[in-house]
């Protein structure tokens, strides 16, 4: 009876020790991840500019090579008349 007793016991307590580390571990997940979002929106913040801008130049790049093409397309047809 004694030993079923202390076994209960140690089970118990066993029961007790994984559920507190399982919150811990939570927490701690938890934490990591609102951590991770932070880091995250940051860089998307600080990205955002950048990226406008990249479109913005390529874009530019654009308009000017069609204009390139345009000019040359228009310098070989008036060249072959």
């Amino acid at each position: 009876m004694v030993v079923a007793e202390i076994s209960l016991a140690v089970i118990a307590v066993c029961m007790v020790i994984i559920t507190v580390a399982s919150v811990g571990l939570a927490i701690v997940t938890y934490r990591l991840l609102k951590k991770f979002e932070e880091s995250v929106d940051t860089v998307n913040n600080q990205l955002r500019p950048a990226v406008i801008e990249l479109k913005k130049t390529v874009l530019n790049l654009t308009e000017a090579f069609q204009m390139v093409n345009d000019t040359v397309s228009f310098i070989r047809k008036f060249r072959k008349k």
